[in-house]
């Protein structure tokens, strides 16, 4: 594993912990730390519990996503500049995640989970780019029977998908600062981004 990499992933994961820590006194004592679809929240942590456990959490699975990037068989099939892309996920999920959570515990936002949704739209349309550049593999894409049998198949899935998924970022991006019937409309869009390809994929297959 790229060490070098690991720490400066980990510190920005860090990042917003220190944060939180900076403005200790002024913290509630439960944070809210879930929200609902609806963007209320729905979910309290202590703030003890919030500074300690998320960064922790984020950090197991950054080293996990490392580890996965580090696999002969990623490093052949997966574009340098994907790989570069999905290690820098987790980190910056992460700070966007727990700053928009001290944000909102403190009052500078009153909407946090906007900014989230607005970051899922902006990894859909980078990965929708990327999924046609990347060859058949088990640990990065649409990774069914079907595609992983032929590399045809794998393509046409994945080149369908990357369109479905840029048209989909860009319609969930739109929809987090318009916030009409945002709920409803991420949950039909991202349906549609993961079903749709599957069927697809499973339509080729029993073409051929």
């Amino acid at each position: 594993m790229n060490k070098k990499q690991l720490i400066l992933t980990s510190f920005v994961i860090v990042l917003p912990a220190l944060l939180g820590a900076f403005f200790w006194k002024a913290l509630p004592e439960q944070i809210p730390t879930h929200f609902g679809i609806d963007g209320q929240a729905d979910g309290y942590s202590s703030k003890l519990f919030t500074l300690v456990a998320f960064p922790i959490l984020f950090v197991l699975f950054q080293i996990i996503a490392l580890a996965s990037l580090e696999r002969v068989s990623v490093k052949v099939t997966v574009p340098a500049k994907m790989r570069k892309f999905y290690a820098w996920i987790v980190p910056t999920s992460s700070f966007i995640v727990q700053g928009s959570i001290y944000a909102n515990a403190l009052g500078w936002v009153k909407n946090s989970p906007t900014l989230v949704t607005a970051f899922l739209g902006i990894i859909f349309i980078i990965l929708g780019n990327y999924l046609p550049k990347t060859h058949r593999n088990h640990t990065i894409g649409i990774r069914i029977p079907w595609t992983l049998s032929d590399d045809k198949k794998w393509y046409k899935t994945h080149r369908m998908a990357g369109k479905l998924w840029v048209i989909g970022g860009l319609i969930i991006l739109l929809e987090s600062f318009i916030q009409v019937a945002l709920p409803y409309v991420m949950g039909v869009v991202i349906a549609i981004m993961i079903i749709a390809p599957m069927i697809y994929s499973f339509l080729l297959s029993r073409k051929a």
